[in-house]
């Protein structure tokens, strides 16, 4: 969070690739919950829209995760992913 304030520090946490992620996407893609894009990002489908709407309404699930989801910036460029990776 404090990198999209822009008050990262050299004693914060590395963000690294996480292999599990691969396997998590590759779940959602077979799910049809995202779709791969030709530029190798990742977008929800349809199914993945009406399925996180759905989660985001039930006031009793995720409750920490749509905290935290709540305070970053409603876009995040590639540039700044790369950003963070690379810091």
């Amino acid at each position: 969070m404090r990198w999209f304030e822009r008050r990262k520090s050299p004693d914060d946490f590395a963000v690294r690739y996480d292999p599990s992620l691969t396997r998590t996407i590759a779940i959602a893609v077979s799910a049809g919950l995202v779709e791969r894009n030709e530029n190798q990002t990742i977008s929800l489908s349809d199914s993945g829209v009406a399925l996180a709407r759905s989660i985001w309404a039930n006031s009793e699930v995720m409750q920490q995760e749509k905290a935290f989801l709540s305070r970053l910036p409603n876009k995040i460029s590639q540039k700044a992913i790369r950003e963070i990776m690379d810091w």
